[in-house]
């Protein structure tokens, strides 16, 4: 069962879903987007993650999109968690397995007959293959993941064209278009307001090798860019989208560090959010590569 979080929505960008989700309340719909709607009490500070016992090397990892983005969902304990009114997304996606000694992926239909935590996200990835443009612009629910929009006009075209793309990507959801059907449709408004693919973004993005490592990369593309070079060039079998732009933030801790070292962030990065991954990674870490950190972490 997909259960609400506090009544949220998460980060409302549509006014379809604003309205819907103010629905049962008497308050002023706000007319400003985007707008979140998750109260301080339901928001952790990346800071404040610490584990009570194990070797003090500790890395935390946002996962901001998680109950924020379309297929960005986590199940704690047997409940799922993720934005009200969303599918269920394809057995076929990658998700994360998380447990007290072992972490991996797995395709999200094997990873349900386990009991293990899990975390999803927007696949790059999928059974060795990178998704397609296509695939990304009926899936990514954020339209700046696909286009070069923005709503506060700091760059391509002005905002209204940020809000129809999102309109339009939430009402062919609605209408139950095909992945298809929908990409045709929002890039007919990108086309009429000269919106560009989305190249400058920055991602923090999670994939599992075909000799079972796993890989987090910190990267500015295109996704079905990146998801490309992660299949050629680290021979990657599945891969998802743990946060992007100001929602990323990698920290880490070795033992008696008072403070977190940010390893990872956007310039207008946030430290606090509703999902956080923190791994126990039992030493120093090492870079493999300047976009990479590597890490023998095995399911």
């Amino acid at each position: 069962m997909w259960q609400r979080l506090s009544k949220s929505f998460g980060f409302v960008r549509s006014t379809l879903r604003i309205r819907d989700s103010w629905r049962d309340t008497n308050s002023t719909i706000p007319e400003s987007l985007p707008w979140r709607d998750y109260p301080e009490e339901v928001l952790t500070n990346r800071a404040d993650i610490r584990f009570e016992n194990g070797s003090g090397f500790q890395l935390t990892i946002s996962v901001r999109n998680c109950c924020n983005e379309f297929g960005s969902r986590c199940r704690i304990d047997n409940v799922w968690y993720g934005r009200d009114g969303d599918p269920p997304i394809p057995g076929s996606w990658p998700v994360l397995a998380v447990g007290s000694e072992r972490i991996g992926l797995l395709e999200l239909q094997q990873s349900e007959q386990t009991n293990l935590n899990l975390v999803t996200g927007l696949p790059v990835v999928i059974a060795g293959e990178a998704v397609t443009r296509v695939f990304l612009m009926a899936n990514a629910s954020d339209v700046a993941h696909a286009f070069r929009v923005d709503p506060r006009e700091r760059f391509g075209p002005p905002a209204p064209a940020w809000q129809e793309l999102t309109d339009g990507w939430v009402n062919g959801k609605v209408q139950k278009l095909s992945d298809p059907q929908l990409a045709e449709r929002i890039q007919a408004i990108a086309d009429r307001h000269g919106a560009e693919p989305s190249d400058r973004l920055l991602h923090s993005i999670l994939g599992q090798r075909a000799d079972g490592s796993l890989i987090l990369v910190g990267i500015h593309g295109a996704l079905d860019q990146i998801g490309r070079w992660l299949v050629k060039h680290w021979n990657v079998t599945k891969a998802f989208v743990l946060d992007n732009s100001g929602s990323v933030g990698w920290s880490y801790r070795e033992p008696g560090d008072n403070a977190e070292r940010l390893l990872l962030a956007g310039p207008n990065q946030r430290s606090k959010g509703t999902v956080f991954l923190a791994l126990d990674v039992g030493g120093h870490l090492r870079a493999s590569a300047a976009s990479g950190l590597t890490h023998d972490w095995d399911l």
